[in-house]
């Protein structure tokens, strides 16, 4: 064979960069990309891969006659190497030419090092590139964004002076200063790397990592790749308007959601948020917008219903039934003679308007309710997933849960507003705050209470195992699919549990809890009542999820299975690491979903082993000394700690313990008759768990942010479910 042919890399069409990184390599792909903008990068030589291999097994040399004068560099440029994905930074040889003899050895020897941790991937290939030796005065490295927290947008940079080899492979220690300070204490390359690195990250959409020469005229950027983190990711996908907060999704969300039980979830949400324009005459964000799975954390949109920004009013429906306009005009013509103390005209007024535009709602899914369980009762019969295809099961349970779940964020929207208008009346009237959660959380159809009831018969005998199971099998910890129910194993009940009746405490009657005539007092009660409605229509339609779920895990599951007999999974489990619309195409695809699973494990045990962020992007965390907690069941009580996410085999070991775990699950409510309180990260003041607290006097605290790792299993500690404090004792 001939001598190697060597070319200049040719311009990058955006079109085709896949094509290109997979020809010439990631480090060439993005050099290539600079060229076309107004940057400095090395003039880059490389050769036809098709020519490299059949020349690697001759013993031919390189043609040189279109390179510049030595000394020259020769710099790996593999096909996984700079990409958005993955760095693999300091991986690959790079190796400096002074002698045309050098050089056919020094090709071989950077297209041959394959470093151990990427010795299994078959679909790795390494090509090269030749660059001029530049002489450096300074160089180093440089991030457009911090790299020990990217959601700040201070850069930083470190330098040496002379050449950056012993800076990239750490053999000293560099300068240091963030972007703005290099900027002032070396404004001759400071200002345009500056330039630069702003330059890069909006042409990348993405914060970016450069290597940098100065020649002590010039600024030259020899290497750029996008930060390939999963952090690096969300900066690049949320806007710098936008910040997404845990506050009302650690409610049904508290755990770290598996991507299956995510993705299934978040498919489900476009026909709920649609539902809102029927039932609220509002247009809100899009999907994508309105929630997201960081690392398995639940967030959603700060200002989802705010209008403009979050909602879009409908003019069609501004003139139609579902806009209270009499029930605002009873307002404006009541409002003059209502009060004369100002802070309390506000409270009628905040609780008029809201009671006016969720009642009417409220009304209509409690008029739909009944025909919507009979429509599920009869889906959930129907389907058959041993005796069908696994796409015949999807696209039931699709439809299933279009129709059951449309509703579900018009009762949470219906809930929040009403109770809120509702709490700031009448704590404006001077009623007890604890006697007001405790009647809201005494309504007919309470399911957290029968199952708790329930749970205490199963444990004296008094009703049948078989019984029980039937009614209450299905239930789970999570709303995550990957989380088994409790009837899977029935470990929840082997160990014994407690055998006395919930210590309910006495109910508190709605004449009883004002000291006298209020204003309004009518549509007060009649709110009220309506609260109590859509509470009882939210927790039971919290229960029938797991019924929806069971069907839905086992297909899950024997999907795993299968994808392991056939090598792409390695395990059983790993199913509920894809995500719903992957594991619907690998019912009929044969793809291989091993490295990406892997991948997606090593980024959620990365975040869910630690606290999640109170917001994305991140503000100031809250300090481990201010916890911010708040009451969420009164009465005072001292104990000693105990951690723990889910009941343990052996409840006897919680007895007179203060429970600390991320939420309030109503199914740790059984246990409450022995505990001696309970604290929670997450939970608001309405979820289900704390509910259940109330109505058995049981204290416990909520929103106490990195209470799991802030408070030790032994630890002493006094809480007041009151005023929402806890103290180390």
């Amino acid at each position: 064979m001939a001598h190697l042919s060597l070319f200049r890399i040719p311009a990058l069409a955006d079109s085709s960069e896949q094509e290109y990184a997979r020809r010439y390599g990631g480090k060439a792909t993005q050099l290539a990309r600079l060229a076309g903008l107004d940057i400095v990068v090395p003039e880059t030589w490389t050769a036809d891969p098709n020519e490299l291999e059949l020349w690697e097994s001759s013993g031919e040399g390189v043609d040189t006659s279109s390179l510049p004068l030595m000394p020259w560099i020769v710099r790996s440029s593999a096909n996984l190497e700079d990409s958005s994905s993955q760095s693999y930074a300091g991986f690959f040889e790079s190796v400096r030419v002074d002698s045309l003899s050098n050089l056919s050895s020094s090709i071989r020897r950077v297209i041959s090092t394959r470093p151990d941790a990427l010795k299994n991937r078959t679909d790795l290939r390494i090509h090269f590139i030749i660059q001029p030796y530049i002489e450096a005065q300074q160089s180093g490295v440089a991030f457009s964004r911090d790299p020990k927290n990217l959601w700040s947008k201070a850069g930083r940079v470190e330098w040496v002076n002379g050449h950056l080899a012993a800076l990239v492979h750490g053999e000293i220690t560099p300068d240091s200063a963030t972007l703005s300070e290099i900027v002032r204490q070396r404004p001759e390359f400071g200002i345009p790397l500056a330039r630069c690195l702003e330059q890069l990250e909006q042409h990348f959409g993405r914060p970016v990592d450069v290597e940098w020469i100065w020649t002590g005229s010039q600024l030259v950027i020899v290497q750029c790749r996008p930060i390939a983190t999963y952090e690096a990711e969300w900066v690049s996908r949320i806007e710098s308007d936008e910040a997404y907060v845990r506050d009302e999704a650690i409610e049904r969300f508290p755990e770290a959601m598996s991507p299956l039980g995510w993705t299934a979830i978040a498919e489900q949400l476009g026909p709920n948020l649609a539902a809102l324009t029927r039932y609220y005459g509002i247009r809100p964000l899009r999907t994508d917008r309105f929630a997201i799975s960081f690392a398995g954390w639940i967030y959603h949109r700060k200002n989802a219903f705010a209008y403009p920004n979050g909602v879009k009013l409908l003019a069609s429906h501004l003139f139609s039934s579902l806009f209270p306009w009499t029930e605002l005009l009873a307002i404006f013509f009541q409002s003059p003679i209502a009060f004369f103390r100002t802070s309390r005209f506000r409270a009628w007024l905040k609780f008029r308007i809201g009671s006016a535009f969720t009642e009417r709602v409220i009304r209509k899914i409690r008029g739909e309710w009944g025909e919507r369980k009979s429509r599920f009762d009869r889906a959930l019969s129907d389907l058959n997933p041993e005796n069908e295809s696994e796409s015949i099961s999807f696209k039931k349970l699709r439809a299933m849960s279009e129709d059951f779940f449309e509703p579900d964020v018009a009762i949470f929207l219906s809930r929040e507003i009403l109770f809120k208008s509702l709490s700031a009346y009448i704590d404006s009237i001077g009623v007890s705050r604890d006697d007001w959660l405790k009647w809201v959380s005494q309504y007919a159809g309470n399911r957290t209470r029968v199952f708790s009831e329930d749970y205490a018969r199963l444990a004296r005998g008094e009703i049948e195992a078989d019984q029980f199971w039937s009614d209450y099998g299905h239930i789970r910890f999570s709303w995550d699919i990957a989380a088994p129910s409790i009837g899977e194993n029935r470990s929840f009940s082997q160990a014994g549990s407690p055998a006395q009746v919930p210590s309910s405490a006495s109910p508190v009657q709605w004449d009883q809890l004002f000291p006298g005539h209020i204003f309004d007092a009518k549509k007060l009660k009649q709110s009220a009542e309506s609260l109590h409605q859509i509470l009882e229509i939210d927790e039971e339609l919290h229960f029938l999820t797991g019924k929806a779920l069971v069907p839905s895990r086992e297909i899950a599951l024997n999907l795993g299975n299968r994808f392991v007999e056939e090598g792409r999974l390695d395990s059983q489990n790993d199913v509920f690491f894809l995500e719903v619309q992957e594991l619907r195409s690998g019912s009929i695809s044969r793809e291989d979903y091993r490295d990406r699973v892997r991948e997606r494990r090593r980024v959620w045990a990365l975040y869910a082993k630690s606290a999640p962020y109170s917001q994305i992007p991140p503000t100031q965390e809250i300090s481990r000394k201010d916890l911010n907690s708040f009451g969420a069941s009164p009465g005072v009580v001292e104990g000693e700690v105990i951690v723990l996410e889910s009941p343990p085999v052996n409840p006897s070991q919680l007895q007179g313990k203060i429970l600390v775990t991320s939420g309030p699950n109503p199914s740790w409510s059984p246990l409450f008759p022995i505990l001696g309180g309970m604290i929670c990260e997450t939970g608001g003041i309405l979820a289900h768990g704390f509910v259940a607290a109330r109505e058995q006097r049981f204290p416990a605290v909520a929103h106490c942010i990195g209470a799991c790792t802030t408070y030790k299993n032994g630890m002493r500690v006094r809480i007041d479910g009151s005023q929402g404090t806890v103290e180390i004792l």
